[in-house]
């Protein structure tokens, strides 16, 4: 397996010393899964740091039949699990493209806290990564509709090439009849 896109943006957050990369190369997960494919977002899976290799995933939240899509993630991002969240239950990752996922273990990254001087602040850089996306979600959301379907195509047009129009819609925080007029307005204007 091809590390070497974890590896690099591993090592712009933190340097990383050969002994750590050796280590971390022997406890990686990897995962591969298909347009599509889902999984439950609980205890072992929600307690594993994802590095998206591939691909496009989202986060998404059932509640009374209304599917919430609260986050998404492409090549090179990082899926944090949830600090403080006590609703893991409900939520579960949601594959949009065949993606592959290199997963590490909280409680094996506990352990190198005491073994590799730099884990300690690689960790919180990947934590500080989610909580900026999180946070740039939450401004986008604060934006009119049209501003937050231009803004989000401007950034991010890979999601609009193979995402689903529903999860895109619900990231959003509008109807998906709305979100389709905006996208056919859109495309008509370019």
């Amino acid at each position: 397996m091809n590390n070497d896109l974890l590896f690099k943006t591993l090592s712009g957050i933190a340097f990383l010393s050969l002994d750590f990369k050796e280590y971390l190369s022997e406890h990686i997960i990897c995962h591969i899964f298909q347009k599509g494919d889902h999984m439950p977002y609980r205890p072992p899976v929600s307690q594993t740091i994802y590095f998206v290799q591939y691909g496009l995933v989202c986060g998404v939240n059932r509640t009374t039949n209304v599917k919430n899509t609260l986050w998404i993630a492409d090549q090179a991002s990082f899926i944090v699990p949830p600090l403080t969240s006590s609703d893991l239950f409900v939520e579960r990752i949601e594959f949009l493209s065949t993606t592959q996922l290199i997963g590490l273990e909280s409680s094996f990254l506990a352990e190198t806290f005491t073994r590799f001087p730099e884990a300690g602040k690689l960790w919180l850089g990947m934590i500080s990564r989610s909580i900026t996306e999180s946070n740039k979600r939450e401004l986008l959301l604060r934006l009119p509709p049209e501003t937050r379907y231009a803004t989000l195509f401007k950034q991010h047009p890979q999601y609009f090439i193979s995402s689903y129009n529903e999860n895109l819609a619900s990231y959003l925080n509008m109807s998906l009849r709305h979100f389709a007029r905006l996208k056919r307005r859109f495309s008509h204007s370019r």
